[in-house]
């Protein structure tokens, strides 16, 4: 009853208002056609306006991004500027002679970087007192790029840190311009402008960037990934059997570099492939740009593997021992097997007194142990492996709580921080639906990059937790996924009030033509 009355009330003011409005203001009369006729030679002016200064206006915000992408930075890096004191000179030793002896490194040069690394001089080519002897297990994509950014006769270890920061200073501001171009690809200025602002006030990048590490160098693969599917990928663009082939063997080669620094980034191909099969609609056309990104990689994966059998005496992608981290992941959380921690050094000491042999004397047969015990680790308990995947996955969705901050718009911890964390992936699926529905140019860059965030965050936290260094490449796509959602529900609710008014005038018009 109160109901009805309500509604009758709000009837009769409507209807009230309405008379009174078309008494002042009739909607045939002079000064109302004269209004209607002013605001929409406005509207075409300023619309036209925008056309003929939409370059400007674009170049404009991109340049607005830069600038305070890179205050941010230079004070970040001036405060929190850090290096591996203990680890980097193994890496500045391979880069040093990359050229001529390609993943070798001297230990006795190691051993001076950190026993004097003042009077340390990286000198390209390597200095004559060292022997360039000793092959590195683990990936040696990241000297390379040393070898390619470092200048020549730089003294101490910390001026040559330096050195390097300055480039991923550089490489995390060209993230911002790569962010930006693909979100003008998908959503227009609105879509551009959210991605480049977002990406140039998070904080989390910022620190990664003034760290001197190779997890930082995941963040740009990662994002020229993002890039080739939002602005290369195009029909309109490669209207050309041969142009697409191209385009796809130039992306094989940045994945094979990533790879190269990386090796996670070598199954992303496979991954997204159903992806690719429904765009293009055609099993066989999906499988032979698969083969050209495969021959992109080659160019890099090939030469690693070849490294690999040469000083290890196995082809194989990686001989850096692996099964030991997954139980250490198993560490990272209480269980039932006495996994101390995620610690290297007390699992090698577990392991030990269960019968492991020495993973520091023996890595071989310790590997081995290692790989027996997980897999049964996991037919004993799978639902603590599940449930610990579950855990990491969901965490790892808005990347880590750890530097989860928007310079000057939202902190750690604040409500707008743990409404990010609670509608996040209802956002992303929301986004999905809409843009398929609505937006069609957009819905398959989005959907490759939701594609590419979720393999790039389940091939680390299936056994590890999302430390910000292991998960570096999602957060470039976290950050795009983010604001292209927020840029699109946007449009989409401005576009639905547009048309509901257009709709409410024409029928109006229609109304009072008829009367």
């Amino acid at each position: 009853m109160f109901q009805s009355t309500l509604f009758q009330r709000v009837a009769i003011m409507k209807t009230s208002w309405t008379t009174s409005r078309d008494r002042l203001f009739p909607m045939n009369s002079t000064f109302v056609q004269l209004i209607r006729n002013t605001s929409a030679g406005f509207y075409s002016f300023i619309n036209q306006q925008c056309r003929n200064h939409k370059t400007v206006l674009t170049c404009a915000l991109l340049l607005c991004c830069v600038i305070i992408g890179g205050g941010y930075r230079s004070q970040i890096l001036l405060s929190d500027f850090q290096y591996a004191k203990e680890a980097v000179g193994q890496n500045f030793s391979m880069a040093s002679v990359y050229f001529t002896n390609p993943g070798l490194f001297s230990p006795d040069e190691f051993s001076d970087t950190r026993t004097d690394p003042e009077t340390y001089i990286y000198q390209r080519g390597g200095n004559p007192k060292y022997l360039y002897d000793t092959p590195n297990s683990s990936e040696i994509g990241w000297a390379l790029i040393l070898r390619l950014i470092l200048p020549d006769s730089v003294r101490g270890v910390e001026n040559v840190a330096k050195h390097v920061a300055r480039w991923q200073f550089i490489a995390d501001l060209s993230v911002v311009i790569l962010l930006f171009l693909s979100g003008l690809r998908i959503a227009g200025l609105l879509g551009a402008f959210m991605a480049g602002i977002s990406y140039a006030i998070f904080k989390m990048p910022m620190e990664m960037s003034s760290d001197i590490g190779y997890y930082y160098w995941t963040i740009p693969f990662s994002a020229l990934s993002i890039f080739f599917f939002s602005c290369i990928y195009r029909k309109d663009l490669l209207t050309t059997r041969a142009k697409k082939y191209f385009a796809f063997f130039l992306y094989g080669i940045i994945i094979g570099f990533a790879a190269f620094v990386r090796l996670y980034f070598v199954f992303l191909p496979i991954f997204i492939s159903p992806l690719l099969l429904l765009y293009e609609r055609s099993f066989k056309k999906c499988i032979l740009l698969l083969l050209v990104i495969a021959l992109g990689q080659s160019l890099f994966i090939v030469p690693e593997m070849l490294y690999n059998k040469i000083n290890f005496g196995k082809f194989a992608f990686s001989t850096r021992g692996k099964w030991h981290l997954f139980l250490q992941g198993v560490g990272l959380y209480k269980n039932p097997w006495g996994i101390p921690d995620s610690g290297e050094v007390n699992l090698n000491i577990w392991a030990m007194a269960q019968g492991a042999p020495n993973i520091r004397t023996d890595l071989e047969g310790a590997e081995k142990w290692y790989r027996g015990k997980y897999f049964q680790m996991v037919k004993e308990r799978p639902d603590i492996f599940i449930s610990h995947f579950l855990s990491n996955f969901a965490a790892g969705l808005t990347v880590s709580d750890t530097n989860f901050e928007f310079l000057g718009l939202i902190e750690r911890d604040s409500p707008a921080h743990l409404l990010i964390k609670i509608v996040f992936p209802y956002l992303v699926i929301a986004t999905l639906l809409l843009s398929f529905c609505f937006w069609k140019e957009a819905f398959w860059p989005f959907a490759f990059a939701v594609g590419q965030g979720i393999y790039l965050l389940v091939s680390v936290v299936t056994w590890f937790g999302n430390y910000p260094n292991f998960i570096a490449a999602y957060i470039p796509v976290f950050i795009f996924i983010l604001a292209l959602s927020i840029a699109i529900a946007i449009k989409t609710t401005w576009a639905a009030l547009m048309t509901l008014i257009y709709f409410r005038r024409d029928t109006k018009s229609e109304g009072l033509n008829a009367g």
